[in-house]
């Protein structure tokens, strides 16, 4: 498999999330990044907002806040695409991000509906590091993790263009170093499981019978995990993405699927692995890669029977790995080393 560079854009502070809009006016992206200034150690950011139309990608729209580690798509409406957008200050923010029409004069439109603090007691050094998002009903559940070893479970409801209630609904304690990074899905019987790696090698698993309802709590107030494994990763935990059966989330029949079989996981220590979602007593597939796996999305198309994935590899670029079904066994299609620096962020067309 042969890459090819179609564009290439500047950012004013690194870049450390990339999220394709679903829109078909065009094609659209969003890019937060993330400055630390090592004398002050002030972190500043923003949100920035690019067209692409080959060959050239242009900037748009650009809007300053607090440094930005994550973003993730809550909802997608005719009018708007709804943003929960993860800041090194321990707050989640809400945003309103509206496309013009193929044609228009209309701007891009950027606005802020609503923020949160997601980090215990308020605490705004503790840096929220990542952002998961899964739609229950009429609510959204936002897991984040944080800086300091924790994580948060989060209901959110909007009507319109307003966010008219937050309240966090579970507290997670995973490590006593950084808790890089979380994944949720939901369980047979309405209840959620929830998923998070740290920086001490540790991935643990918690399951929510019903997310305002969590029963085995410690001293601290904090969900205890049903299980953690240290000794599944060398080194630390920083990509978690669930597979259902068939690799597929939804049925033949389009159905949601519940209770994912698999995590696809990257670590600190080069390799992407497939384990057990429900109790990985092993990693079932490994593959070492050319540097730390950070994030791993997967591709709208693959060959059938496989799963492909594109994965960012932090100093090593970025790479493109299937996963074959029946042999449950990666291989590395492809690597692009083009970048200057870390990669920490991808996604796809």
């Amino acid at each position: 498999m042969k890459t090819t560079l179609l564009a290439e854009a500047s950012t004013p502070h690194p870049a450390d999330v990339v999220l394709f809009l679903p829109t078909t006016d065009g094609t659209w992206l969003v890019v937060g990044t993330y400055l630390l200034d090592e004398r002050s150690r002030s972190r500043t950011g923003g949100l920035c907002v690019f067209l692409y139309a080959a060959p050239s990608l242009t900037v748009q729209r650009q809007v300053s806040c607090d440094a930005v580690l994550d973003v993730k798509i809550v909802q997608n409406t005719h009018t708007h695409t709804t943003l929960a957008v993860a800041h090194a200050t321990g707050v989640i923010t809400v945003w309103h991000l509206s496309i013009p029409k193929v044609g228009s004069e209309s701007q891009v439109g950027l606005v802020k509906v609503g923020e949160w603090q997601v980090a215990d007691q308020g605490d705004t050094e503790n840096l929220v590091l990542s952002v998961q998002v899964l739609s229950r009903d009429r609510d959204f559940y936002v897991l984040s993790t944080h800086s300091k070893g924790d994580a948060a479970v989060s209901r959110l409801r909007l009507d319109g263009d307003v966010q008219i209630a937050v309240k966090v609904v579970a507290r997670l304690r995973a490590a006593e170093l950084e808790c890089w990074i979380g994944a949720m899905a939901s369980v047979e019987g309405g209840g959620v499981a929830v998923w998070a790696g740290s920086d001490d090698a540790s991935l643990c698993r918690w399951t929510l019978p019903e997310v305002d309802v969590v029963e085995t709590i410690d001293g601290d107030g904090f969900a205890i995990p049903e299980w953690r494994n240290s000794k599944l990763h060398g080194a630390g935990v920083v990509a978690i993405r669930p597979f259902w059966e068939g690799f597929s989330p939804t049925t033949a029949s389009g159905t949601q699927r519940t209770d994912p079989v698999w995590l696809m996981t990257g670590s600190y220590d080069d390799h992407l692995r497939l384990v057990s979602a429900a109790s990985p007593g092993r990693a079932v597939a490994s593959i070492k890669l050319p540097g730390g796996v950070w994030r791993i999305v997967p591709l709208p198309t693959s060959v059938e029977g496989s799963t492909d994935v594109l994965v960012c590899c932090m100093y090593g670029g970025a790479a493109i790995v299937r996963l074959l079904h029946d042999a449950l066994s990666f291989e590395l299609l492809t690597t692009f080393d083009r970048h200057d620096s870390i990669v920490y962020g991808g996604d796809f067309l």
